[in-house]
């Protein structure tokens, strides 16, 4: 599940950039194919391709790792520990 939500949100992030897929790819050393299973949750990215995701996308690769609902948890948690 929260792979799925970080896949539509890479997807948001590229198209934020007005890239295509094949862009996106050539950029960061996939093939078109490759990117477009893991922009649909079909494979998982490595980490050398993530960080030349983040980079190619002027991201930190903290924030297009994190996933929101992993940060809410850790919030609440947080909350609970402190009270």
């Amino acid at each position: 599940m929260e792979y799925e939500i970080w896949c539509r949100r890479l997807r948001q992030y590229r198209e934020s950039r007005e890239l295509t897929q094949e862009e996106l790819a050539l950029a960061v050393g996939l093939s078109r194919a490759h990117y477009c299973n893991i922009e649909n949750g079909h494979t998982i990215i490595n980490y050398k391709h993530l960080y030349n995701l983040a980079k190619v996308l002027r991201l930190k690769l903290e924030d297009l790792i994190s996933f929101p609902m992993l940060r809410r948890k850790r919030e609440k948690k947080k909350k609970t520990r402190s009270t």
